[in-house]
Parts: structure tokens; sequence; C-alpha cells
């Protein structure tokens, strides 16, 4: 059986030291949100909304993170790869679920296929996942940590089962006629359900609309 080269091991030392970092950021950062539509029968998940998200992967973290990785590049190497900025713009919630699970090493081979960007975020295939079964049952598991949809108005809306949705708490108002009302306080960052003009600006207040 072959070792793996000093580089794969130099890489799985700094991915481990990465995730350490970030973890914490997000034990720091993590709101509550809500499974299965909020509801009876539901359930709590912790999740990092998009804008905290964005405040830890500045450019300057994510080349950080580029080079803690992969510090023999050439210059061959750093041609070929994406800039801090398009990871930024494309990739901040693939890079958040393969620090979260450990497996940071694996950033270069996402981003080699468009494929694999956020936008196709769930990620289902594992045939098309560069990892083993396990690294994409675990990234299976973290990807709705970080892959919260914006609540807007449509006529139907259906959620993968383990979609987090980003309610900060559920009341039950009232029912009748074979219906229940509920008033639900969504976090602002992603609530789209309220025009722009009136919408909270999260960098100004945490204060949560409410939508019944």
């Amino acid at each position: 059986m072959s070792r793996p080269s000093t580089s794969a091991n130099h890489r799985r030392r700094s991915s481990s030291i990465l995730t350490i970092a970030f973890v914490r950021y997000f034990e720091n950062e993590k709101h509550e949100g809500t499974v299965q539509g909020g509801v009876e029968g539901s359930h709590n998940a912790d999740y990092l909304p998009e804008d905290a998200l964005l405040r830890y992967f500045t450019e300057e973290c994510i080349q950080h993170i580029q080079n803690q990785l992969y510090p023999q590049r050439t210059t061959s190497d750093i041609a070929q790869m994406y800039d801090p900025a398009q990871i930024r713009r494309k990739y901040p919630r693939v890079l958040a679920t393969l620090l979260y699970i450990e497996r940071g090493e694996l950033l270069n081979e996402f981003l080699s296929n468009s494929l694999l960007d956020d936008k196709h975020l769930p990620f289902f295939d594992a045939a098309r996942f560069p990892g083993s079964n396990e690294d994409f049952q675990n990234f299976f598991d973290a990807q709705w940590k970080f892959f919260i949809l914006p609540l807007k108005y449509q006529p139907i809306v259906n959620y993968q089962p383990s979609q987090i949705l980003p309610f900060k708490s559920v009341g039950r108002l009232g029912g009748g006629n074979g219906g229940k009302a509920y008033l639900i306080e969504v976090h602002p960052h992603h609530n789209q359900l309220v025009s722009a003009s009136s919408r909270i600006d999260p960098n100004e207040t945490d204060a949560s609309s409410t939508v019944r």
C-alpha cells in the first residue's frame, strides 16, 4: 500500500487547523433555524447566515487558506487557480462545507469543475463528488448549514427534507376551517417577503422581520 505524499499530509494537517478556526467562528455566529417548515413535527438546526459567511471569507482570508493548503504551488499552479475574489463570489458555501468537514484540501478539485460551485448546491450525486463516499456523506449532511434559501413569495415551494429555513421563532396564532396560522420571525438577511424599502438592514440591527 502506497503512503500519502508529504504534500498531501501537509494539506490534511493544514485543513485541520483551518477547520478549528472556522468551526470556532461558526459556533460564535450561528443562528438556529427550522427544518421541515417550522410547524408540528419540525426540529431546530444551526446554520450560518450568508452575511456572516461572507464576513469570514474576505479575500485576505481566502488567500491565507490557499497559502496554507497549497504552500508549494508553482507559477503554473497559481495561474490555473481561481483568485480569492472569484472563490468568494462563486464558492463560499462549498469552501465553508469543506472546512467544516475537515476536507479543505479538496478545494482545488471543486474549483476545476464549474458544476461544483455554489449555484449547483445542494449536491446529491456521489458519483460526481471529488472524494470518497464518506467524504460525500459528510459533505451532504453539512452543506445545509451554509445553503440557506431566501424566503420570497412563490406560488409553490418544495423544500428538500434537510433544508434549514431561517426562522428565528414560530408561534401559533390560531386556526379554523381546516387551516392553521403561524407568526414567524425570519432572519432579515434571508427575508425577501418584504419590499426592499422596508427590509431591515442586518448590518444595522439584529432585529428580524415578522411574517404572518
